[in-house]
């Protein structure tokens, strides 16, 4: 019977080895997955997004809401909930990879990484971003449309630009060089 700490040490040593992914390993093979399924959606929306656009003119209301389902700028559609699922996975990775590492910097970063990625996943399907940006523009710019100096991403951007700064610099310090090759 192998022990609870032993099988955490045999995958933190496998975490933080330097080998190579080999052809057949599980990781390529899910990679490839993902990577196709969104050239699969890719090819869908364009595929449909040009029919609609030079066969029917946007006049065909079933085939005009069926390209829609395959709208990468639309909120309810295929890649929508694709980016939901990509985000999740990430969320699980980063929380396994947190737990199989011991305490210290490392570890806190895969947990930032994890809520951040599942923060992402909910927030793609449920669009809360959009409430959020909506409601700062309401209270900062009262009823006025946006403009180039109007716009509630102007009042976000800067917090979001020095949290990613030190976020990249965190893990510029803490990750081994191969990981941070990983997430670039």
């Amino acid at each position: 019977m192998v022990s609870g700490k032993l099988i955490k040490l045999k995958c933190y040593t496998v975490l933080t080895m330097k080998l190579p992914l080999n052809n057949s390993s599980h990781a390529l093979k899910i990679l490839y997955i993902l990577l196709g399924s969104v050239l699969i959606v890719l090819c869908m929306h364009l595929l449909l997004q040009a029919v609609n656009l030079n066969v029917y003119h946007q006049q065909h209301g079933q085939f005009y809401e069926l390209s829609n389902r395959f709208d990468f700028d639309d909120e309810a559609s295929v890649p929508t909930w694709l980016s939901q699922f990509l985000y999740l996975c990430i969320s699980v990775m980063a929380a396994l990879a947190a737990y199989l590492l011991p305490k210290g910097s490392t570890r806190r970063l895969w947990v930032i990484i994890a809520v951040f990625a599942f923060i992402f996943s909910i927030d793609e399907i449920a669009g809360l971003h959009e409430f959020v940006l909506q409601t700062l523009h309401v209270i900062f710019y009262s009823d006025a449309g946006p403009g180039t100096y109007a716009n509630a991403w102007l009042l976000v951007a800067p917090f979001l630009i020095i949290g990613s700064a030190w976020f990249i610099y965190s893990m510029a310090s803490s990750f081994p060089r191969k990981t941070l090759l990983l997430l670039s």
